[in-house]
């Protein structure tokens, strides 16, 4: 009793009415379950653990670093032993279906599928046990609630959640995990069947519906006058001739239009292209200039294809221009770093980068 008040004192608890008797009844608790235990970290995390599990019952905040700082245990082994304690002592929180949503958020349609392969499991794997045993069965465990939300996000095809948070926040075993896992893939084959079948669907957002595309009859089009096109400004609006009246290449009899069904007939009506006159200029064309006369010497020079040192000179002319943008790109995206960078931009300690590793390492040496 007295290691426990100096534990408290520690702990800044030591003020708080009930604490230490309540401290003590769940430490006798936890010698009288493991009396006799070889386990050392067990040993070492029994007071720590009762100080634990009653500001757990008075709902008084702990902190598990300092708990596992007091018994001189890593704080995964603090966990651990916490754990089993809780499972000896029928203390173990069972884990919900509205937890898992609430904590991971996994698609729609997941949670609805966890609870209808539970309700399966519970039917078929009772079916197999006496009335006696299926009624004193827990089928609300948190390995089968655990294991059917994994069973169901596999089935999804959806990460939600790593093995090793489900098995976190669910205070379960490995080995009593997998048990689980290996019950509900047997026992709950029909829901399981059902999700490989389409349960994805629900998963799934909604496609957005496409807008419907009305027809419009080839006749209505073209007995509706076109639209006028506005003159361009600067210029004046000439007349053009009306167009002459054409002909369409494909005739359809009219006794085989009536016998056809009106979307069939619009697919046989073919348009025909319409025809426009071209605009004639009243202008002369240009006349062109008057060349002087090609010397015999400029004649033969001009048919002589080009030189090596012509060619040559055009192609590194070429280049020097495809180098010079190339260069002037690079310049434009190079990040400018070191002693400049310090100097004109600003200082590293001010970037984001900086801010969030000082948040990290304030949080690490806070664990510690």
């Amino acid at each position: 009793m007295a290691h426990l008040s100096s534990l408290l004192n520690k702990l800044q608890l030591d003020g708080i009415p009930n604490l230490a008797a309540k401290a003590a009844q769940y430490f006798d608790q936890i010698n009288q379950r493991f009396s006799g235990s070889k386990v050392l970290s067990l040993n070492l995390a029994k007071q720590p653990a009762a100080i634990q599990l009653a500001c757990e019952s008075l709902s008084i905040e702990f902190n598990e670093a300092a708990g596992s700082a007091l018994s001189a245990l890593s704080l995964r082994e603090y966990k651990k032993c916490t754990h089993d304690i809780r499972v000896a002592l029928c203390l173990n929180k069972h884990i919900t279906l509205e937890e898992l949503d609430v904590r991971f958020g996994p698609p729609q349609g997941v949670i609805e599928y966890t609870r209808k392969l539970l309700d399966e499991f519970k039917q078929s794997f009772g079916a197999t046990m006496p009335l006696s045993v299926s009624r004193h069965m827990n089928w609300a465990d948190s390995a089968y609630v655990a294991g059917a939300f994994a069973l169901v996000c596999k089935r999804f095809k959806k990460r939600v959640a790593s093995k090793a948070d489900i098995l976190a926040i669910a205070f379960v075993k490995p080995k009593v995990y997998s048990n689980a896992l290996a019950k509900l893939e047997e026992f709950g084959k029909g829901t399981l069947v059902e999700i490989d079948n389409g349960g994805d669907i629900l998963s799934k957002t909604p496609a957005k519906k496409r807008p419907r595309e009305t027809l419009v009859d080839a006749s209505d089009s073209r007995d509706s006058p076109a639209p006028e096109t506005p003159a361009p400004r600067g210029r004046r609006a000439t007349i053009q001739p009306p167009l002459a009246a054409t002909a369409t290449p494909t005739q359809v009899d009219e006794d085989e239009i009536g016998s056809m069904s009106r979307k069939r007939m619009r697919t046989l009506i073919i348009e025909s292209p319409p025809t426009s006159t071209r605009r004639t200029s009243l202008r002369t064309p240009r006349q062109p200039d008057v060349l002087p006369a090609e010397t015999p010497v400029a004649q033969k020079r001009r048919g002589r294809p080009a030189t090596k040192t012509a060619q040559a000179a055009a192609v590194t002319a070429v280049a020097k221009i495809a180098t010079a943008k190339r260069a002037a790109k690079a310049a434009a995206v190079r990040p400018r770093i070191g002693i400049v960078s310090m100097i004109q931009d600003r200082d590293y300690r001010e970037t984001p980068l900086y801010a969030s590793y000082q948040s990290w390492r304030a949080s690490v040496l806070v664990d510690k």
